[in-house]
């Protein structure tokens, strides 16, 4: 990859190739199969003015399904659910929401028993907080395995919060 990108980009643009170089790419992109990274490194040489960051290459080739459902879709489905189950029928609710019901399954009784006239507000309120949650979904998914183990090992420690939360920014 590096090698591709040394001939696309000139010079003064690249870092030059050392073995630190080469060892710091391949710790953080390991993970992700050639076959992945290669056209996500063409389409970002393709269409980019500055060399591709470990950060770009990552976030060209992940993929959350929180990407798949828009916020107002997430919304919809939530609140079909309540119309449809509601606040006994939370079983058939979670199984009917699939993995929506890890953003929903806390607040799923303050969702069902909200009066009429706070529907706007909680509208409102739901899609920003899904929106974060997307966000961060696809934050934590960027970052290495192996660099998430140790955030949150150092995170159950205490230490390193900040680093883990970083995408509750915005």
């Amino acid at each position: 990859m590096l090698a591709y990108m040394t001939t696309v980009y000139t010079a003064r643009l690249m870092p030059e190739v050392t073995a630190t170089v080469i060892d710091v790419w391949w710790e953080l992109l390991q993970d992700i199969p050639f076959e992945l990274a290669e056209p996500a490194i063409k389409k970002l040489a393709s269409t980019e003015r500055f060399p591709p960051t470990i950060a770009d290459i990552r976030a060209a080739v992940t993929h959350v399904p929180e990407e798949d459902t828009s916020a107002e879709e997430a919304w919809s489905k939530m609140y079909g659910a309540i119309l449809k189950f509601g606040v006994y029928g939370k079983e058939d609710a979670e199984q009917y929401l699939g993995k929506l019901w890890e953003f929903v399954g806390k607040e799923w009784r303050y969702y069902c028993t909200m009066l009429e006239d706070q529907v706007p507000n909680e509208k409102a309120r739901f899609i920003n907080m899904y929106k974060a949650y997307a966000k961060k979904a696809k934050y934590m998914a960027q970052i290495p395995e192996t660099v998430r183990q140790r955030l949150e090992a150092y995170h159950s420690q205490g230490v390193g919060k900040a680093l883990l939360n970083e995408g509750e920014k915005q």
